[in-house]
């Protein structure tokens, strides 16, 4: 059986939503899920019926190294393994938590788990995460390449015509300032071209976005809170979709948008690369990505995309799911 480790998920990111699509996979070999308090009716409406436990840190410990004694297997969507527990896997998105002098604390903590764990470390990307779990010591053996869940998406409606108003442009995320949007509203800004585009952001009201309103008052953003709207919802809003982030793991909202037919523009970054090559638009860097969003706006139509996801990245995702279940099963 599996018990979940969800407990270092703050709130329902792309962490949440991918471990939700792993575990969804077999719910029936889910024993529990451990969760902080905040994040329990969340954890219960995705999974009803399963056992869904609020924890302290030390309730986590103990429940863990109960998991361990029964022969559970402990499976931890983020990167944060518990030491001398050999039985679980955790999982390693992208390098940017690891940065600066906090990151690097993070990061020995992390060594120091796993040296002394040995467990399995999946990694969601080659052109980054990768490389880092190989710097952390993990050995192929160890290894095991675990990508996002492409989502299911519906076709939409042809977008409309950008002389009907501003280009509604759609950004994902609000959790740090590895996004880049502050770059990419200063472009806009001094090509004074604020009233030509209109930003929605899917996400959370965190402390970056109200910076982010504070140091753009003449920039049209409007926060889209993803607990209270539907991707889907999200996605029949905007007219295109607009990432220049650094350090992304994946881009789960990026993939559902091209499999809806929505044009996305992209900065040029490794993993944008691996994933989105054969559908997205690509800019050099910010203020290119800029100039091609204006064309975007001035342009007489915007026709949908086609896009098909990179047979590794869906091979990869059914390795990892037949590896944690028969995981849960030997336990």
């Amino acid at each position: 059986m599996i018990v979940a480790n969800f407990y270092h998920l703050k709130n329902t990111n792309g962490l949440f939503f991918y471990g939700v699509d792993y575990l969804s996979e077999a719910p029936e070999k889910l024993r529990r899920i451990l969760v902080r308090p905040s994040m329990l009716a969340a954890t219960a409406r995705a999974f009803p019926g399963v056992d869904v436990i609020p924890c302290t840190f030390g309730q986590l410990c103990a429940e863990v190294i109960r998991a361990a004694k029964r022969g559970d297997f402990v499976y931890t969507p983020s990167s944060h393994p518990l030491p001398f527990i050999s039985q679980q896997m955790i999982v390693v998105h992208d390098v940017y938590p690891f940065f600066g002098a906090k990151g690097k604390i993070k990061e020995l903590l992390l060594r120091l788990s796993l040296a002394t764990s040995g467990c399995r470390v999946g990694y969601i990307n080659h052109s980054d995460a990768r490389g880092f779990v190989g710097r952390l010591g993990v050995g192929e053996a160890k290894a095991l390449f675990a990508p996002n869940k492409f989502p299911s998406s519906v076709p939409l409606a042809p977008r409309r015509h950008p002389s009907a108003g501003p280009l509604a442009v759609g950004l994902f995320g609000t959790d740090s300032a590895k996004k880049n949007y502050a770059q990419l509203f200063a472009e806009v800004r001094v090509r004074a071209a604020q009233d030509r585009v209109r930003f929605f952001v899917y996400g959370h009201r965190t402390e970056y976005y109200e910076q982010l309103v504070q140091q753009f008052p003449d920039v049209a953003l409007e926060l889209v809170e993803s607990d209270k709207s539907s991707m889907s919802a999200f996605l029949a809003r905007v007219d295109m979709i607009v990432s220049v982030a650094e350090h992304e793991g994946f881009g789960r909202p990026i993939a559902a948008a091209l499999l809806a037919g929505l044009p996305c523009l992209l900065v040029r970054r490794p993993v944008f690369v691996e994933f989105f090559q054969d559908g997205a638009q690509f800019g050099a860097d910010i203020p290119d990505v800029a100039e091609r969003l204006l064309m975007a706006a001035a342009s007489p139509a915007i026709p949908p995309v086609s896009y098909t996801p990179p047979a590794a990245a869906l091979d990869g995702y059914r390795h990892a799911v037949a590896y944690l279940q028969a995981e849960a099963a030997a336990g």
